[in-house]
């Protein structure tokens, strides 16, 4: 760096050494510097966001988010990042922003559609709004029904509500089918058997939640 300070590439692997030791600040600062030489490359906007949100500076990463779409405004995988990192943040109505801007610029990803459609029903039932929340869930599903973040959120909220717990048992048993050792996948199931009053099965599952969780 000394010799050659203005060299991206440079940047860019010292970036990638902090990042494996879990230096996220120089990270993010070396990143900075690789994206003030060459702000083309919208992979590296993606992670500079994304090591910014994990040193858990509000500011820094609203501010990171702000320079991205300042070069990509119309890019839906940067905006679907910056609505994920603006929610963590509790930023809800400027993540929702962000995820209906998204949500059109999408055509031929159904994977990144369903993820988006899956966040906008998070931050609805975040927002109390739970019919809202079920209706996107099962758009998100229906446009990939494999998408098991969905699946398992769905579940979830269905027995937090205490409605369709039958339903809520088979959403979740497909997380499971899929993903056996998921700890999250595993919590909800056992969340769902207890709120059904089956209490073996549900101790069972919680269990092996806490086995897949060490």
């Amino acid at each position: 760096q000394e010799q050659h300070p203005h060299q991206y590439d440079i940047h860019e692997l010292y970036c990638a050494y902090l990042a494996v030791i879990k230096d996220y600040n120089r990270a993010a600062e070396q990143m900075s510097y690789a994206l003030d030489i060459n702000p083309s490359n919208i992979d590296a906007w993606v992670q500079y966001i994304s090591l910014c949100a994990q040193t858990n500076d509000k500011d820094l990463s609203y501010n990171a988010i702000e320079r991205a779409l300042h070069y990509f405004p119309s890019n839906p995988s940067l905006l679907y990042q910056s609505g994920v990192i603006l929610s963590i943040f509790n930023y809800n109505d400027k993540a929702l922003s962000m995820f209906n801007n998204a949500l059109p610029l999408v055509t031929d990803n159904n994977k990144l559609k369903s993820d988006i459609t899956c966040s906008i029903g998070d931050l609805f039932y975040r927002k109390e709004l739970v019919d809202s929340a079920f209706t996107y869930y099962e758009k998100a599903i229906e446009i990939n029904p494999n998408n098991l973040l969905a699946l398992n959120n769905y579940a979830y909220y269905l027995a937090e509500k205490g409605i369709d717990l039958d339903k809520a048992e088979r959403l979740s048993a497909r997380t499971i089918s899929e993903d056996p050792n998921n700890d999250n996948s595993l919590d909800t199931y056992a969340w769902i058997l207890f709120k059904k009053k089956n209490y073996s099965m549900a101790r069972q599952y919680i269990d092996l939640a806490l086995k897949h969780n060490q």
